[in-house]
């Protein structure tokens, strides 16, 4: 790696020939010399502008050699620092000597502040390669879901418009009046629900401690979407008092936040324009936002989408909605409550394992939802007369010789999972794809059914 200073001479080999040399190669481009090891050694001035007696320190380029309180001798001393280390830099000392203390001074500074920008950037690569040589996954390889951003990012929201009613309704009326009103818009012209009765309707989230304080709000998917179109009625029933521009301040910053949320979950495959145009919108929300929020309003993932890391995974994948596992997220509820429910969370008589119960119920529903698990259990050597009580297994069955190709694919695949794997004494297989895949290109069938692929 080759680097030369302004002089035109090269930097010291000691740089090039190092360990760390890759960490000096990105500033190549800015020709600096503040890493020579003449100039780390012999340089007489320093940049210090936190330091208490930076004025009168005729070491700090901060010295204020315009001030009445300076001696001449002060002055001629510092000048003759200044000077001296434009020298070391590569500047020649009759040009140096022929210009202005002003000239001088506004180089030297230059330099210094490039020195310590190197030593900041350099600093910050090495603490990076530190955390990613102990890191257990790349951030870069972990796209944040839509479907929470969403839910997360409206039930802030709400808080905030909640927290606004409170702060005008506490001092005029009754907490509970404020509540029962809200609930009463939200029940009726937000969720649409006809029931006017307390049983079932949505609630005000009151801190079960002091129910003058606010609690959580928590919001599923498909009520996140309820309130986000209804949120014009949300906002004049919470911000009934308030001036008309505070009003139409929260409208703007609703509609430019359901303009996010629209483009978010967009399924078109984003160009550089589309994603430009994103981070457009998303900024103009977080300045309306965070101007009528502050820091009470921030979450995580307000935080993500102000810094553009949705639009680094938009330019890197193309589309955040292909990556999106919602089909999963509709069935966390149900292995939850198995996990809770029918599990003894790895202790007791059931075994050390917390998730193999889950497995097991997880892979017998996809294969009563696939259609497969009569042939299943009827070619593992079950009679064809036998009444199988398909909920009340607790073990799968063993595979046998004569198990089909279909039975093998999902033994294979869909059931090897965890300690799943260890019952059929197969640790070489690969995943569902991979393993239809293969067939496919023996064109071997799958058990004869039609579209069974």
């Amino acid at each position: 790696m080759e680097m030369r200073n302004l002089s035109g001479t090269e930097i010291g080999d000691e740089i090039s020939d190092s360990d760390e040399a890759h960490l000096y190669d990105f500033v190549r481009h800015l020709l600096h010399t503040e890493e020579e090891s003449n100039v780390l050694v012999n340089t007489k001035i320093k940049v210090d502008p936190n330091a208490v007696g930076k004025l009168t320190d005729i070491t700090n380029i901060e010295f204020d050699y315009y001030s009445p309180d300076a001696s001449t001798a002060q002055v001629d001393k510092f000048m003759n620092n200044v000077s001296r280390d434009l020298k070391l830099r590569g500047y020649d000392m009759l040009e140096i000597l022929d210009q202005p203390h002003k000239e001088r001074v506004g180089r030297l500074r230059s330099h210094l502040h490039i020195a310590s920008v190197v030593k900041e950037c350099r600093s910050s690569l090495r603490i990076n390669e530190d955390a990613l040589a102990k890191q257990i996954l790349n951030p870069g390889e972990l796209p944040p879901c839509t479907l929470h951003a969403k839910m997360r990012m409206t039930e802030r929201i709400i808080k905030m418009l909640l927290l606004a009613g409170m702060r005008i309704a506490m001092p005029t009326r009754k907490m509970s009046d404020f509540c029962e009103k809200v609930e009463l818009v939200v029940n009726s012209q937000v969720l649409m629900r006809s029931n006017t009765t307390k049983q079932g309707q949505w609630n005000v989230p009151l801190d079960k401690n002091d129910s003058n304080k606010l609690g959580d709000v928590k919001l599923s998917g498909q009520r996140s979407n309820l309130f986000i179109a209804g949120f014009d009625v949300l906002i004049d029933v919470c911000c009934e008092g308030y001036g008309e521009e505070f009003v139409q301040e929260w409208k703007d910053c609703c509609t430019k936040f359901v303009e996010v949320m629209r483009l978010m979950d967009s399924r078109i495959v984003f160009r550089p324009e589309d994603i430009d145009q994103f981070q457009l919108v998303a900024d103009e929300f977080c300045d309306t936002y965070c101007g009528l929020t502050g820091r009470d309003g921030m979450t995580n993932y307000f935080h993500i989408l102000r810094a553009g890391h949705f639009s680094y995974f938009l330019e890197k994948y193309g589309n955040l909605y292909l990556l999106s596992q919602q089909g999963w997220e509709n069935v966390n509820s149900r292995w939850k409550r198995t996990f809770h429910n029918n599990t003894q969370k790895g202790g007791g008589l059931g075994g050390s394992s917390k998730l193999a119960p889950v497995m097991y119920t997880m892979a017998r529903s996809m294969l009563w939802r696939y259609g497969y698990l009569d042939d299943l259990f009827e070619k593992l050597g079950h009679s064809e007369s036998l009444d199988v009580a398909y909920g009340e297994i607790k073990r799968i069955p063993v595979k046998t010789a004569g198990t089909d190709t279909l039975t093998e694919v999902f033994a294979n695949s869909i059931l090897k999972l965890g300690d799943v794997a260890m019952m059929y004494g197969d640790t070489e297989s690969g995943t569902m794809l991979s393993v239809i895949m293969e067939l496919q290109d023996d064109e071997v069938g799958l058990g004869g059914r039609e579209g069974s692929a």
